[in-house]
């Protein structure tokens, strides 16, 4: 019993280390003891990432990311010493500001977080890599206007605005800046990952996109909702957008069986990345 207990923990080790990368910026001692946790385990933890100390609230959540922006490379440019101006709609608690302040040593970043757990991580995963002068922080919902909304705070990457006639047991009030009003001037790249809140908001912004020159759009769909995205394509060809889609998480193994396949009330979530071409 006890060599095959040995065995399967060898196994796993095994399978691991084969999984594990360099470029999640974290050690394998901490990737083994992080990948030990499920999608539902929230903890309050922090390791050492790319030479740096960074808080987070859920392992599962925080390798997936590390793996999709570190490894994946999903935000990935040409890198330069540019004075780009970003705007990080869903920020969470800074992966992505961190890995464009390492491309773009030189870009300003406005980096919205409405979740006031997850923004307070976000801040002090800024300071930590000294970012706090070129990444300026808003603790606020991306939104057609400047209100108090409620929020379903979930605690991790899936805090997302309520719709008026929507429940959720963990609902907060919190703040919004419309994001038309952030669009001043020509922005380099405007990132959008608001967990389904980004059709209302590209639909206030829809004249404003000739002034983006890379968009990238994290699309949902609600269950209960109609799939709205050949009018958010439509818009982004008529702003004179090329666009890739990529799907972000396999909500549905078989489609035409109509059977979802994860607990996230999403049946649909693809990555559609906008660019132009020079």
């Amino acid at each position: 019993m006890m060599m095959r207990k040995k065995i399967k923990q060898l196994k796993k080790l095994l399978k691991l280390r084969s999984q594990y990368n360099k470029a999640l910026g974290i050690s394998f001692q901490d990737y083994y003891s992080l990948s030990q946790f499920g999608a539902q385990h929230y903890v309050n933890k922090d390791v050492e990432f790319l030479g740096k100390k960074i808080k987070f609230t859920n392992p599962f959540w925080f390798l997936h990311s590390l793996d999709e922006i570190f490894v994946e490379k999903v935000y990935q440019f040409i890198p330069d010493s540019e004075p780009h101006k970003i705007i990080d709609a869903g920020a969470n608690i800074g992966l992505s500001a961190i890995f464009l302040k390492n491309i773009f040593p030189k870009a300003q970043i406005t980096a919205l977080e409405p979740d006031p757990q997850i923004f307070a991580l976000l801040q002090e995963n800024i300071r930590s890599f000294g970012y706090e002068k070129d990444v300026h922080l808003l603790n606020a919902a991306a939104w057609i206007n400047d209100e108090t909304l409620e929020f379903a705070a979930e605690g991790s990457v899936g805090g997302q605005v309520m719709e008026q006639n929507e429940s959720h047991a963990a609902t907060i009030k919190v703040k919004s800046v419309r994001l038309r009003e952030l669009i001043d001037s020509e922005i380099f790249f405007l990132k959008i990952d608001i967990e389904g809140a980004e059709y209302k908001v590209l639909k206030d912004i829809k004249d404003q996109l000739f002034l983006i020159k890379n968009l990238f759009i994290e699309f949902h769909v609600r269950n209960h909702e109609e799939n709205q995205l050949d009018e958010i394509l439509k818009w982004v060809r008529d702003a004179g957008f090329r666009y890739y889609i990529k799907e972000a998480w396999n909500n549905m193994d078989f489609p035409f069986t109509k059977k979802l396949n994860n607990n996230s009330g999403f049946q649909m979530q693809l990555n559609i990345f906008c660019y132009r071409n020079d």
